[in-house]
């Protein structure tokens, strides 16, 4: 059967858009420079490491000494292009598939694909010391002392976040105490934002890195990463039924969306591609606890 599309350019876009940000979401914790301005794949882009800002000064009489504040940068290559696309068939247009739960699912693909890519940057060389803080024997023993274990490698970190798969994430929630604020948010809510001075992420994003580091949680800082975006305009817009940004007013993240018909196979076709890349930042910046 083929994949419907029988709704509106924007309901499929923003669609497309909340697939896409269910996946990526924990990225937003890491130096990001999201834009839907056009780029051509292998431009490059200057990103700002946030989280490494220097002490302040002792005020001296004069408010602009010392003001100019040195922002490490680092240059991310726009090569880096994913997208899915779905499509109808004259023929089945009428047969009542949701087309908007497929561009949901197609922007989860491509959020995948941009989740794992940036997993594949932080390996173990980005760890503190270049190991894991702990090793577990299975993902589900994570507890919420586990968190208290990761202050001690990101202590010094002035913004703390953590990214657990999801096995670990339940367990950090059935292991909160009962009668405590966490545990009613975890039995309420299903999930807890902060804890232990860390924001908490979770993804069913699996593995979370590449290697020989079966990391199942991850303390980091935004100096971490650096991830940077920009929209894929078409050289001929005009080929085009429609070619556009798709724009996260929050983080300003950028999908692209492209639609068109082959008259050759009498099918119209919806793309959703992101155009980006990856730089790691700062090494001792992460983290991680792993499965053994």
């Amino acid at each position: 059967m083929a994949n419907t599309v029988n709704v509106t350019s924007d309901i499929l876009a923003q669609n497309a858009l909340a697939g896409f940000n269910s996946i990526v979401a924990p990225l937003n914790t890491f130096s990001t420079n999201y834009s839907p301005a056009p780029a051509e794949k292998g431009a490059t882009v200057s990103v700002p490491l946030y989280g490494t800002i220097a002490n302040a000064d002792n005020f001296a009489g004069n408010y602009t000494t010392n003001s100019d504040q040195t922002v490490n940068e680092v240059s991310v290559s726009l090569n880096t292009h994913f997208y899915k696309t779905i499509h109808v068939s004259d023929t089945d247009a009428a047969k009542g598939i949701d087309s908007a739960k497929l561009a949901f699912q197609a922007g989860v693909a491509v959020g995948t694909s941009v989740f794992t890519g940036a997993m594949a940057v932080l390996n173990r060389t980005r760890a503190t010391n270049g190991t894991a803080a702990y090793t577990l024997n299975s993902a589900s023993e994570f507890h919420f002392t586990g968190l208290g274990n990761l202050r001690t490698s990101a202590a010094a970190w002035p913004e703390k976040n953590a990214i657990l798969d999801s096995t670990a994430y339940t367990a950090l929630l059935l292991s909160f105490p009962n009668g405590t604020t966490l545990q009613d948010k975890a039995t309420s809510n299903g999930t807890v934002p902060s804890a232990f001075g860390f924001g908490l992420y979770e993804t069913n994003v699996t593995p979370m890195c590449q290697g020989n580091v079966s990391g199942v949680v991850m303390a980091c800082n935004p100096a971490a990463l650096a991830i940077a975006s920009r929209y894929l305009a078409p050289d001929d817009g005009g080929a085009y039924k429609e070619a556009r940004p798709i724009v996260d007013d929050k983080t300003k993240a950028t999908l692209g969306y492209r639609e068109f018909y082959d008259t050759a196979a009498g099918k119209k076709y919806c793309t959703f591609e992101w155009l980006g890349g990856y730089s790691a930042g700062v090494t001792g910046a992460v983290a991680w606890i792993n499965e053994s």
